[in-house]
């Protein structure tokens, strides 16, 4: 059904693992959009922001981190206590080699939730990663 937010949704799930990047992005859109003309629109402003994430998951795994960057960080303004968004945003931050960046976006979650196991072993993981770098800066090799 053109109207169905779910339809849509789904298909661009099953289209992203299908690595049918854009046709996914199509399907996101097309269920935000059905969202948006629901009739009690502040109940699917999750679903919005979870298909928006989506769309940032595609576009990371594209390359294009500018584009994905904007979508978290509109997001993340939606809904500052969604750890998923802060969590995406460290991992494109991860990929460009932004390890303090990718810390300030877990730090940013764990002040919303201090104790979720996601966001520490992450920040673990950075900590870890960001030892590694200066120790290697220090001796003169790089990873």
């Amino acid at each position: 059904m053109e109207d169905d937010f779910y339809g849509f949704y789904y298909r661009g799930l099953c289209n992203f693992q299908l690595k049918f990047f854009e046709e996914a992005i199509e399907d996101f859109k097309r269920a935000i959009a059905n969202a948006e003309k629901n009739k009690f629109p502040k109940v699917m402003q999750e679903s919005i922001f979870d298909c928006n994430l989506r769309i940032a998951m595609v576009h990371r795994v594209q390359r294009n981190y500018d584009l994905a960057l904007e979508l978290i960080n509109s997001a993340i303004k939606l809904f500052p206590d969604s750890i998923d968004g802060h969590i995406l945003k460290a991992q494109i931050y991860q990929d460009l080699g932004r390890t303090i960046d990718a810390l300030d976006c877990i730090n940013s979650g764990l002040i919303v939730k201090p104790k979720n196991s996601d966001l520490l072993t992450f920040k673990d993981n950075l900590v870890y990663q960001y030892s590694r770098e200066q120790n290697e800066k220090r001796n003169g090799t790089e990873i």
